[in-house]
């Protein structure tokens, strides 16, 4: 089993500026495309190292986007993935 988390945003123009500001701050971040357990596939998501919850709840406390749509723990399960909503 691997554990990441998802920052789930609706507007991609805060994607690009929120994960700036997380690179900012020392964490190694993707963006992906939001797997249908927590959205639309169209949609996109910045996927963290799940050892950066305590930082990403610390960030997400101080300055929280706009379109904020949830954080999430993905565990990637030989079956598919089971998404668990943390904020």
């Amino acid at each position: 089993m691997h554990k990441v988390l998802l920052l789930s945003l609706k507007s991609r123009n805060e994607i690009y500026s929120y994960s700036t500001f997380l690179k900012n701050n020392g964490i190694s971040i993707s963006i992906i495309n939001s797997p249908k357990s927590i959205g639309s596939s169209c949609m996109l998501s910045i996927k963290i190292d799940y050892k950066f919850l305590n930082q990403i709840v610390n960030l997400l406390n101080k300055q929280r986007p706009k379109s904020f749509l949830g954080l999430y723990s993905l565990t990637q399960l030989p079956n598919g993935n089971q998404a668990i909503r943390l904020m």
